[in-house]
């Protein structure tokens, strides 16, 4: 998916202006997709972390609900100090 994107920005890289109809729906579709696979890498960043908190091995201590939040906060921009008492 990733080599398929790369290609499809070289062919619709640098000015546009000679895009139109079709050509230009199928650039602001490549932007599109790019932005959902940059969207869907974070998303998978963040439930690998998040799984870190459901080991199988209950007797390590890995952290509670609060540090699970904190951490989905600061994946979508916003900073922890918002989040201290």
């Amino acid at each position: 998916m990733d080599e398929l994107i790369e290609n499809l920005k070289k062919d619709f890289s640098g000015d546009t202006s000679y895009l139109s109809g079709v050509n230009d729906g199928m650039y602001h579709l490549l932007r599109s997709l790019e932005k959902t696979v940059e969207k869907a890498k974070k998303w998978d960043e963040l439930d690998a972390k998040i799984a870190d908190f459901y080991l199988e091995d209950e007797s390590k201590e890995t952290g509670d609900l609060c540090d699970i939040g904190e951490i989905c906060a600061m994946k979508f921009g916003y900073h922890s100090t918002l989040f201290k008492n």
